[in-house]
Formats: structure tokens, sequence, C-alpha cells
């Protein structure tokens, strides 16, 4: 990875949509026959402090989201969920009666309501000095261990802003074999997706042997909402990101819902 540093320029060009400065085309005949197998992975992220505190969020938002995402997950079983900040996930904990807590751990056992990381927060990895870092991955997973008996392996850090080897170190300790990340420099990940390296096996400089070695996979794009991330064309993501319904997207084509008159069409 130095090296991969060391020879790239950096020049901040503007890339569009995408950032990276390269423009992103493809044949759409290249589906005909061949089906596109696209997989649909729903999640939350919710920062223990950012613009409110975290019993604010916890109050406006989580508390909301955990309850439908429950109820949800409850009526189909073939659906999955993932989320990774357990402080939100003790002051839900707090409020459920006993068997609403006994349904939740049987989601979690189950694969339904994937916990990732066990991390207290989702940590910083730019400026955090690893005691904090290990200390609060420490927090949440004992949480974890102690009220559903079951630990996570694989980590979820879409919204960390810059990636540590440190933090890859303390992950494999702590029994992660997957780890995905996202906030990387666009020059990177330029470089990185024209080789087709998004995804690669990390393991620190001095390990022979590979006993710090995890499997990593590095989001792609710009951001990990629903425009940056299900294809090559964020104006047309947009139109199916339901939550903008009621407002507009950036390209100016707003989202419709999909029914039964119109499925075939979307």
């Amino acid at each position: 990875m130095n090296s991969l540093y060391d020879s790239i320029p950096f020049e901040n060009k503007d890339g569009g949509v995408w950032k990276q400065g390269f423009n992103i085309s493809y044949n759409p005949s290249d589906w005909d026959n061949q089906k596109l197998e696209v997989i649909i992975l729903p999640h939350s992220h919710q920062d223990t402090g950012w613009t409110r505190t975290i019993d604010e969020y916890f109050a406006s938002q989580s508390l909301q989201g955990f309850g439908s995402t429950l109820d949800f997950l409850g009526k189909n079983p073939s659906s999955r969920f993932i989320y990774a900040e357990v402080s939100f996930l003790d002051l839900w904990w707090q409020t459920l009666t006993p068997s609403v807590r006994t349904l939740f751990i049987k989601l979690v056992r189950e694969g339904q309501w994937e916990i990732a990381t066990g991390g207290w927060v989702m940590n910083d990895e730019a400026l955090t000095h690893y005691g904090a870092t290990v200390s609060q991955l420490i927090e949440g997973q004992h949480w974890m261990l102690d009220n559903l008996g079951v630990l996570p392996n694989v980590s979820w850090a879409i919204d960390v802003f810059g990636h540590s080897t440190t933090e890859a170190y303390i992950l494999a300790k702590a029994g992660i074999k997957n780890i995905l990340i996202h906030r990387v420099h666009y020059e990177v990940k330029k470089v990185l997706a024209e080789k087709k390296q998004l995804e690669f096996i990390w393991k620190q400089p001095w390990d022979i042997t590979g006993e710090s070695a995890v499997f990593t996979h590095m989001l792609p794009f710009f951001s990990y909402d629903i425009p940056h991330t299900c294809g090559p064309d964020p104006s047309i993501c947009c139109q199916f990101d339901f939550m903008r319904i009621s407002l507009t997207c950036p390209w100016h084509i707003p989202p419709q819902l999909i029914k039964p008159d119109n499925v075939a069409e979307r």
C-alpha cells in the first residue's frame, strides 16, 4: 500500500458524480441473456454524536427504526439487516419487554439481524489511540456476549474518515474474518477499481505467516447511500430511493413508487 500511495499523483480532479475522475460505462445488452444478480443489504448507521447527542438521536430516530426493523424481520424470515453501533442497541434493550428481547435474540442468533464489529461505536481510526479503540470494542463485544450470547465475525465501517492498518490488526485479533471499509481517497479507489483490486487480503507488513490477514471489501464510490451504491448512474439509482419521494433527487428526476401497473417499466 505504501508503494501505491507513492505512485499516485493525487491531482484531485473533479470526476463528476463519481468523483474518482474517470467515466464508468457499460453496455446494457450485456445482460440480455444473463440475469443480473442484485444484492440488497438493508442497514442503518447512527452516529453516537454528530449534530445531536446520542440520547436525542435515539429518541428521534433509533427507537422507531429498531421497532419497525424488528417487526419486519419477524414477519419476513428471508430478510436480513446489518447494524454496528452497540451503544444504541443498549439504549433500546433497556426499553424492551422480556418477550421482545427473546425475539431480538432469536433474530440475531439465526443471522437475520447481524451485528457487525461489535464496537460500542463505529470508531474513528485516524486520530484515536489504540487503547481507546480496544476499550470500546471490549465494551461492545462483552455486551453482545452477556445479553445475546454471540460475537461478530465481520466488521462494517462505512462512515469512518480514513482507515488504519492498526484497526485491521486489532479486528483480526478480535476474531473478525471479513472487513468492509469505505472512506478512502478517491484517487486510491480509482486505481484499485481499474485494477479490480477493491477486494484484497489485508495483513500487516511484518506478518510473514499471514496470522493478521483479514479479507477486506472496499466500497467503490462516493457514499454508502442508495444513489451511490446501486450502479454506475446515480441519477437512476436515486429514482429507487423511496425515502426521497416527498423530496427529490439532485439530478432532478424524482423517485417513483413501484406498483403492479409500472413494475415492468421500472
